[in-house]
């Protein structure tokens, strides 16, 4: 072997070694950036669509069991038992000041921040909630008109919201902390 060949495989390993390091580095730097990529996109969603509806999900359930112990009726949740005219009033009390506001921050997070969502679709708990708050609104003008024949909501209140809200806020903090940092 002669002085050439050695000059030429040496040549060989070193643009070998180069193109290894630099093949190794940009798919390094695109894990890095696809890594980043993702925990920037759970961290905003949970910033502005899983974290507030998560508290105002909680601020509404615990309202909720207030307003039931208020009335005395924590043996009935759903208030399949018709309400005095004094409960009626401290009810529509209630929707007016705590849960229907409430629900317009949630309605509005849904609506103006629905393509953070985990799901390909819109998951129908949060249809349901914006239907329910969209039929509560048509009850709240017939209050203000002095129209009290009906006090409940026609559509109920998504039985799975709370727990899809909840186990969403979950996955997503889950998948944070395995990243290993937050924010």
């Amino acid at each position: 072997m002669g002085s050439t060949t050695i000059a030429l495989i040496s040549l060989a390993v070193t643009i070998l070694l180069a193109i290894t390091s630099y093949l190794f580095k940009y798919f390094y730097e695109l894990n890095v950036q696809r890594h980043n990529n993702n925990l920037k996109l759970i961290n905003e969603r949970l910033e502005n669509f899983y974290g507030p509806l998560y508290i105002l999900s909680m601020v509404g359930k615990t309202s909720y069991e207030t307003l039931l112990k208020v009335l005395k009726k924590e043996d009935d949740p759903d208030l399949q038992n018709p309400l005095s005219e004094q409960e009626k009033l401290e009810w529509i009390i209630w929707v007016k000041e705590v849960f229907h506001k409430n629900n317009l921050e949630i309605e509005k997070i849904i609506i103006n921040k629905a393509y953070l969502i985990i799901e390909e679709s819109v998951p129908q708990c949060l249809i349901d909630f914006v239907t329910h708050i969209s039929y509560n609104k048509i009850l709240l003008k017939k209050w203000d008109n002095n129209n009290f024949e009906q006090i409940h909501c026609l559509i109920d209140f998504p039985v799975d919201f709370d727990e899809y809200v909840y186990n969403s806020y979950r996955r997503l903090t889950s998948e944070q902390l395995k990243y290993g940092i937050k924010k």
